[in-house]
């Protein structure tokens, strides 16, 4: 399921990653698997996630100087949990 892709992924990254990146790729990652959580990747159709993509706001990166960068987009995001 991709559910639990979703979850090994963002745990990876509260260990690995800055907190703030972390939060940032769970903003993205739960309503996809609100959406598609108990789907295999192979059912869920491309046409499926662009219309998610297109639907869904860009995640709010911070960067180390305290700055936000509110235009890190959903889909490279994504594409590390789908890959």
């Amino acid at each position: 399921q991709l559910s639990k892709a979703a979850d090994i992924w963002i745990d990876y990254h509260k260990n690995h990653s800055k907190k703030k990146h972390a939060t940032s790729y769970q903003a993205v990652i739960e309503p996809f698997c609100r959406e598609f959580g108990e789907r295999t990747i192979d059912q869920v159709v491309p046409d499926e996630i662009l219309s998610f993509l297109n639907a869904s706001p860009t995640a709010t990166i911070h960067v180390p100087n305290g700055s936000v960068i509110p235009s890190y987009p959903a889909s490279s995001i994504l594409s590390e949990i789908t890959s």
